[in-house]
């Protein structure tokens, strides 16, 4: 009975399954891209056999951290560790591929053993290749259709293909390996690497080891292999965001299902007084809708297990940065979708399974297909009287539209936002053009020399240039915090309005966002950490842009320091 009611009305049926798979295609597709990114992170801690992984605290992601190479060359002098190896890993922009990962190794040390050439020579091999050499990624190679002995441009640099290597990580496999001096000058990060793989004389050395670090290195944190890819802030965004649009799609669905519901119940008010009327009992009549429901979410689940597969098979043939990110299929996550469709089917369904049972079997036989009960106001038009006659099946309709256009109105705005609040910091500060790094990947990469900032302020048509140096931390109450740097005596922090305290006047001080400031708890005259350096507060700013009012202020100096970045910044406000 539940498939012959199921399938009465298939258009409808259809539609409402329509919607249940897409969210768990979004579950399914999202999900395995996160777990694919954590299986990327955990693989390029794990694969070198280190016993330890030593990077910068706080920062939001290990592409946005650094550690400085005196550091490297003061551990190696440790009686606890055997041997460290540098990795410096990046986002670059490569042909037909905004974002793309590059990875830095010592072609001698023992970190790049891990990637398993399956075609051409090592880069400890390349010696006499003409240009500078790279290993390129088997999925990136069969992707960007790349072979040894091929060229690929990459942002700051032309580089020849020696070998193509695989590692079973498609995080890794999406992207190239160049020797850790040029992957320096590529991403401008001169003497400075991303992590330190680590290994041990022996085990009873760690706690020791861990004790140096903690006491001479306090920006600086060790982590075991295994737990390294927990500590990476932008891997709990990506669930988080996963989850969010999932949960999102399954909201739109389970509307739609519990409408579907209403209008195939109503439909059938006379039948389901007439098994009320030959010894159906109530609770009958509530596992019979209650099925339908639950068979119906069931359906999209496997329907929507598939999509998803499918979207992540589709992606992994491409170049862009969902496709580099790697997939992960678990157990686990297929348990989650399951579990999903089953509270969304025993949600939809509750409410008009309960009505059904609620039928009297006298009433439910003199149905006439007629309104929902009660007084009809007198509403103008026949088309207000028609939706007021089924009040319930109209709200669930209004509802669902109206989440879906409050999503999209939603993204629309975040991403008009955005620009809209570029465009006002430019504005507030008298800034006439702005100057970025071309080609970078994101604004986060984006990174210029001082000196172009210097030959910038020496052309006849500007007046002046203000470096801005952007940074990314967190905290415990703020997970992802935004820090800009400004030079306290230059144009372009004019537009931050102190409204407690007073402005920036050096380095070690911070200006925090309204925002910020009330989620961290913080006022002038505190004290605020920030990469395990102390700044105090001594001023509360606004400026009418979301995202700045979020984060805080300290001195350009401060901020290259923080983000392992001297004498360079991520833009330059130009005024003519």
């Amino acid at each position: 009975m539940i498939w012959k009611n199921l399938f009465r009305r298939k258009g409808r049926t259809f539609l409402t399954l329509a919607g249940i798979t897409l969210g768990v295609a979004a579950i399914i597709a999202l999900g395995a891209l996160a777990a694919g990114m954590r299986a990327g992170y955990s693989s390029i801690a794990g694969g070198s056999e280190a016993d330890l992984i030593l990077s910068q605290a706080s920062a939001m992601d290990i592409t946005m951290g650094g550690v400085d190479e005196e550091v490297g060359t003061e551990l190696s002098s440790y009686p606890e560790v055997a041997g460290l190896d540098g990795m410096l890993m990046g986002n670059v922009q490569a042909e037909g591929s905004a974002y793309f990962f590059v990875f830095g190794y010592d072609p001698d040390g023992f970190a790049i053993g891990h990637f398993r050439l399956v075609e051409g020579q090592s880069l400890a091999e390349a010696h006499r290749v003409r240009g500078k050499p790279l290993l390129l990624g088997r999925a990136a190679a069969q992707g960007m259709g790349k072979a040894v002995g091929d060229t690929l441009r990459l942002t700051g640099g032309t580089f020849r293909i020696v070998g193509i290597y695989e590692t079973g990580d498609g995080l890794e496999d999406g992207g190239a390996v160049i020797p850790l001096r040029e992957a320096q000058s590529l991403l401008m990060q001169p003497r400075r690497v991303s992590m330190y793989s680590l290994r041990l004389r022996g085990p009873e050395d760690e706690a020791r080891l861990r004790q140096r670090v903690e006491r001479n290195f306090d920006d600086l944190t060790l982590s075991a292999t295994t737990e390294f890819a927990d500590r990476q802030d932008m891997i709990v965004y990506v669930e988080a965001f996963g989850w969010g649009i999932a949960a999102l799609a399954i909201l739109i669905g389970g509307v739609g299902m519990t409408n579907a519901l209403f209008m195939s119940v109503f439909e059938r008010t006379r039948e389901i007084g007439l098994l009320r009327a030959v010894g159906w009992r109530r609770s009958q009549v509530l596992a019979l809708v209650l099925g339908e429901s639950l068979v119906l979410s069931l359906l999209g689940g496997a329907a929507g297990s598939a999509l998803g597969i499918a979207a992540v098979g589709a992606l992994r043939g491409s170049t862009g940065f969902l496709g580099m990110m790697g997939s992960h299929f678990s157990p686990g996550l297929f348990l989650q979708a399951l579990v999903t469709v089953l509270v969304l089917g025993l949600v939809g369904g509750a409410y008009p399974a309960w009505w059904a049972s609620r039928l009297l079997p006298l009433e439910a036989l003199r149905y006439e297909g007629g309104g929902g009960g009660g007084a009809t106001p007198r509403l103008p038009g026949a088309t207000l009287r028609n939706l007021w006659r089924r009040r319930t099946r109209t709200a669930l309709t209004l509802l669902g539209i109206g989440v879906g256009i409050a999503a999209i109105v939603a993204l629309t705005g975040l991403v008009d936002g955005f620009s809209n609040d570029l465009t006002a910091m430019a504005r507030g500060s008298k800034i006439d053009l702005m100057a970025l790094e071309r080609d970078a990947s994101d604004t986060g990469y984006s990174t210029i020399d001082e000196r172009v900032g210097a030959r910038l302020a020496a052309m006849p048509a500007v007046e002046g240039v203000s470096g801005i140096g952007f940074a990314f931390g967190s905290t415990p109450e703020l997970p992802f915090l935004f820090i800009m740097g400004y030079g306290p005596r230059e144009f372009a922090i004019q537009h931050f309005r102190i409204v407690e305290g007073q402005p920036l006047e050096t380095n070690r001080q911070v200006i925090v966002g309204r925002q910020a400031a009330e989620t961290l708890g913080t006022g002038v005259g505190d004290t605020l950490r920030l990469f395990e350096s102390s700044f105090r507060v001594v001023g509360i700013y606004e400026t009418g842009v979301g995202w700045e009012e979020a984060g805080v202020v300290v001195s350009l100096r401060d901020a290259q320091r923080l983000a392992g970045r001297p004498h360079q910044v991520t833009m330059y406000g130009i005024r003519l």
